[in-house]
């Protein structure tokens, strides 16, 4: 069964830097695991590792090192990639964003002036029609031929 102990503890009794530590860990050189918060080390596998590696880093460990540092490097490259990518869209949206506030602007100003215009032809339209009926009923009222007219009509009626 598996003695678990803390990085801190490897470190100060094995005398290794706790990032090579968790390098071994990431790589799976040695065995680790998590819990809630905190990576712990098997013990035992620590010890082989550190005896096997103790004369000199093996050629896979080197390659192994080396290949975790191309992923790495792939890994930053990507997502420089993907940043420029949101950044670009974002840039999108700025630009889409700004044209449809100009639209609604002009959307506004446009029923502002339909608003303005409807009010003026009401107003032009309520005049007119005054004008002429008052006109008419002058008219009407005024000449007196029109007023024997109506007189006459309304005692044929009767």
């Amino acid at each position: 069964m598996p003695k678990w102990i803390s990085i801190d503890e490897a470190v100060h009794k094995y005398e290794v830097k706790e990032e090579d530590v968790c390098l071994w860990a990431e790589t799976e050189a040695i065995t680790a695991s998590f819990t809630e918060t905190t990576l712990i080390i098997d013990e035992e596998s620590l010890q082989k590792f550190l005896c096997w590696h103790e004369a000199l880093p093996t050629k896979k460990y080197i390659q192994t090192l080396e290949q975790l540092c191309m992923n790495q490097a792939e890994i930053c490259k990507l997502s420089l990639e993907v940043i420029e990518l949101q950044k670009r869209d974002l840039q999108h949206q700025q630009r889409t964003i700004a044209l449809l506030e100009k639209r609604q602007a002009m959307a506004t100003e446009q029923n502002r002036l339909n608003q303005q215009v409807i009010t003026m032809v009401s107003d032009t339209l309520s005049k007119n029609e005054d004008g002429w009926m008052e006109r008419l009923w002058r008219r009407i009222r005024v000449t007196e031929p029109a007023q024997n007219i109506l007189k006459s009509k309304h005692k044929k009626k009767r």
